[in-house]
């Protein structure tokens, strides 16, 4: 467990765990992911831009501020949610987003392989100097391995178009585990995070209730967000 970069909080329900993955494994994982890019950009959404080459942060952040912009211009409201997952990597539920890998065209027999991986993995959790007992993850994906951004985008493409069906005019955005929506009402504001708890619950992963936040561009319409 290391500390999270920027946070000061205490105690191992704070930290970020870190899985140590042999030289051969990481070199390993990144051909695999060169490998797939092409089927990746065959099903990925176009509004995520992390896990994708040359997808940057400030491709989300630069949409965003060119929305914000054009709000203040035209005198219309923009409404939005930044969502933040509670250890988005390890929450993962592998049999759903491997399932839908398949679904997409990715081989099974590959697949198979990183089935294999994950259950042949023993952990323990290193706090300090403290070693904890040695178990095996029934959820969870690798932080830190190139293929685990991949898995990662096939849950949030699913969201991000769940989202915009169920709340159409609604515009998403995603980079690796973070998600975020905006709209020029209210009214789909609501029918988005009503889609984002039904995801959530059928894939069992969960919204940090301090960090995902609800935001306007005109001061006066903050009033209205009470009701979401």
């Amino acid at each position: 467990l290391i500390p999270k970069v920027g946070s000061d909080a205490q105690g191992p329900l704070t930290q970020r765990p870190i899985t140590i993955l042999s030289v051969w494994y990481r070199l390993y994982s990144s051909i695999r992911f060169r490998h797939i890019v092409p089927w990746q950009d065959s099903w990925i959404d176009a509004t995520l831009k992390g896990g994708i080459p040359g997808g940057e942060c400030r491709d989300v952040t630069l949409q965003l501020g060119l929305e914000v912009e054009r709000s203040h211009l035209s005198e219309v409201p923009l409404f939005g949610c930044n969502i933040d997952t509670i250890k988005c990597y390890d929450t993962q539920v592998r049999q759903i987003v491997f399932g839908a890998a398949v679904d997409l065209g990715l081989d099974a027999g590959f697949i198979d392989s990183q089935h294999r991986l994950y259950q042949s993995l023993n952990r323990a959790f290193l706090y300090g100097k403290a070693v904890g007992e040695w178990f095996v993850a029934t959820t969870s994906f690798i932080q830190g391995c190139a293929l685990s951004q991949v898995w990662l985008n096939i849950s949030t493409s699913i969201w991000a178009r769940l989202v915009r069906h169920r709340a159409a005019g609604l515009r998403t955005s995603g980079y690796v585990d973070d998600r975020s929506m905006r709209g020029e009402s209210v009214y789909l504001l609501q029918l988005g995070l009503d889609a984002t708890l039904e995801f959530d619950a059928a894939t069992l992963q969960e919204s940090h209730p301090t960090k995902t936040s609800l935001w306007t561009t005109h001061p006066s319409q903050v009033k209205h967000l009470k009701t979401v």
